[in-house]
């Protein structure tokens, strides 16, 4: 046999051993025709997330499963999700899968696939996912799973700490009233030059109504609340029988006297700026925002000492709380294939997708074995933390919402109206918004 004849049969086999590999689908490219792109199941995701991110985490998943899904994701913003949402199931090209964060779950929840108890009863969703997760739970089953948590934390600048020779972040709500009367800095007009914390307004505290939030469902007001029947109900005016004033009342008062300049702890003003840009300019020691914000806060000046730990908590009380933003994935009642996307979804929050959700999204996972884990980022560890003793609340309207705790503080703080009122009409105005929803 000449060698022209063996170089061609080595040139042959080649082809052949290359073929079955692509094939087989151990090299990329080609896996068959049972998972070819023609024949994959095809699922569409809308989301508020941003696509990279979420392309990296399916992209993953897809490999995983070697081509047997074809995912294509399309990025919706918060404003138009719901009616862009309510236009493709009319016309019926709806995705089979939303992600999305909680505040969206009361206006959408009906367009969901509630997962019943034989597919995932609450024991395993509860040992799965930290409590946050709890909110996507009806009687039912369940509406969505979680994928990642966003925090209210405390950032902390660490040289006006050393300044006025505090040492450590307070622990408790009520050590800010010292360290406030320590800390401001105001010239002889009253003006505030250095602030301690911004609390007390609305408008120029980024966050505001997250660290309301948290204020009052430390209180052990949880603002709403799923009755067994699955309807959501205000519980903002919950009374406690052993004292005449409402918990959030008090929640209330707290607030807003570090903006009332007649007491010793006066730090915040609304003239001042926005809290996050005070903060990153130096001109702020405590500012409350979200994990989320981390990026935005050390982009904006590299130079900045900070430090993040968690919210201050209320002395003696029965358990550590903030409140977080929840970000979850649900499947359309209205697809085609909810057993294919039901997989899909399962496989988006299973440990190995949450945790590159965690990396791409730099937000602490839902699962709670991944929460658990020590994590070497010293920020990310306080994310973590405060991640696992998340909660948020069932939220009818972002902006309608805001707009009544803003209203709250508002009249508070021009002494319109007393604390207690302010409380009352408030929940009368949440009752309203939730009374608007047409909500199972």
């Amino acid at each position: 046999m000449s060698g022209l004849q063996v170089g061609m049969i080595i040139f042959f086999l080649a082809l052949a051993i290359l073929g079955v590999l692509l094939f087989a689908g151990i090299i990329p490219g080609f896996s068959g025709t049972t998972s070819s792109r023609e024949s994959a199941v095809k699922i569409l995701i809308w989301g508020t997330l941003p696509h990279e991110d979420v392309e990296k985490v399916s992209d993953a998943f897809v490999k995983r499963e070697r081509g047997r899904f074809d995912i294509t994701y399309v990025v919706q913003s918060s404003e138009n999700l719901e009616i862009n949402l309510l236009r493709a199931i009319a016309d019926g090209s709806a995705p089979d899968i939303i992600l999305f964060p909680d505040d969206l779950l009361l206006s959408l929840e009906n367009q969901f696939f509630t997962i019943p108890p034989e597919s995932m009863n609450e024991r395993a969703f509860r040992e799965r996912f930290a409590e946050a997760g709890e909110l996507f739970s009806v009687p039912q089953g369940i509406l969505a799973l979680p994928i990642a948590l966003d925090p209210v934390v405390m950032y902390w600048n660490r040289d006006i700490f050393k300044e006025v020779g505090v040492l450590k972040p307070p622990e408790y709500w009520d050590e800010l009233f010292d360290f406030a009367k320590r800390t401001s800095v105001k010239d002889s007009s009253g003006k505030v030059l250095l602030s301690a914390v911004s609390l007390g307004e609305t408008r120029n505290i980024t966050h505001s109504k997250e660290i309301l939030s948290t204020l009052f469902m430390q209180t052990g007001t949880p603002i709403t609340r799923r009755t067994p029947a699955g309807r959501v109900v205000s519980e903002l005016v919950r009374r406690d029988e052993n004292s005449p004033v409402t918990p959030a009342e008090s929640g209330l008062v707290f607030y807003t006297d570090f903006s009332n300049p007649a007491k010793p702890h006066y730090s915040w003003n609304g003239s001042l700026p926005q809290s996050r840009d005070a903060f990153g300019a130096e001109l702020l020691a405590i500012y409350f925002g979200l994990a989320s914000d981390l990026e935005t806060i050390r982009s904006g000046n590299p130079h900045l000492n900070f430090d993040v730990t968690e919210v201050p908590q209320i002395r003696d009380g029965r358990s550590k709380l903030t409140w977080t933003k929840i970000f979850g994935g649900a499947v359309l009642k209205s697809s085609k294939q909810i057993g294919s996307a039901l997989e899909v979804l399962y496989a988006l929050t299973d440990a190995e997708s949450e945790k590159l959700f965690s990396e791409v999204l730099n937000l602490p996972p839902a699962r709670r074995d991944l929460l658990s884990t020590a994590h070497p980022d010293p920020y990310s560890a306080s994310f973590y933390r405060s991640a696992a003793f998340g909660k948020g609340w069932l939220d009818p309207n972002q902006a309608r919402t805001m707009t009544i705790f803003q209203d709250m503080v508002d009249k508070v703080t021009a002494r319109r109206i007393t604390p207690s009122v302010a409380v009352f009409d408030a929940g009368e105005q949440l009752s309203e918004a939730l009374e608007s929803l047409d909500v199972r």
